[in-house]
């Protein structure tokens, strides 16, 4: 069985469904980045050490809305939510395999530019607690 790319999943943003732009939409978990080191054990051997940074335990999410006035009063209203948003980015391939991450604490990072032309758009990113 070949696995399918999943390249349009839904975007949910304080209970309103987001119409994102195709492909725009990216994430991090949240679990940090890690160090690996070699560490001495005498007799001219080692064992890998591994430590995690905690600062770094904070999960992204990326994605682009179309500006319409819909899509700007929500983004608006993320904005000044600070981190009391709520993100779920949800999808199912074809084989019915499912994908779904929570953002909670959610907060907009970015300044976003709402570009009223056509086929303008937003471009918004949260930072949030590690996604569930």
């Amino acid at each position: 069985m070949a696995d399918i790319i999943l390249n349009d999943p839904q975007v949910t943003l304080n209970d309103e469904l987001l119409t994102t732009v195709a492909n725009s939409i990216s994430f991090t978990t949240g679990d940090g980045e890690r160090s690996v080191k070699a560490a001495g054990t005498g007799s001219g051997k080692g064992v890998m050490t591994i430590s995690e940074n905690v600062e770094t335990k904070i999960s992204t999410a990326k994605f682009s809305v179309f500006t319409t006035v819909a899509n700007a009063d929500i983004v608006e209203q993320a904005i000044k939510r600070l981190n009391s948003n709520v993100l779920v980015i949800a999808g199912t391939d074809n084989f019915g395999n499912s994908l779904r991450k929570t953002f909670t604490n959610a907060v907009v990072t970015n300044n976003p530019e709402f570009n009223l032309q056509q086929d303008g758009q937003i471009d918004v990113e949260f930072a949030a607690d590690p996604a569930v």
